[in-house]
């Protein structure tokens, strides 16, 4: 995924997107 398309997602749907990410970085760590 490219840096703008994170950035639209994020305009978009902030909430879901914060959500996954900290999801995924609890997995990672």
């Amino acid at each position: 995924m490219t840096f703008k398309e994170t950035m639209a997602i994020t305009m978009i749907d902030p909430v879901n997107v914060l959500q996954k990410e900290f999801e995924e970085s609890h997995l990672l760590f």
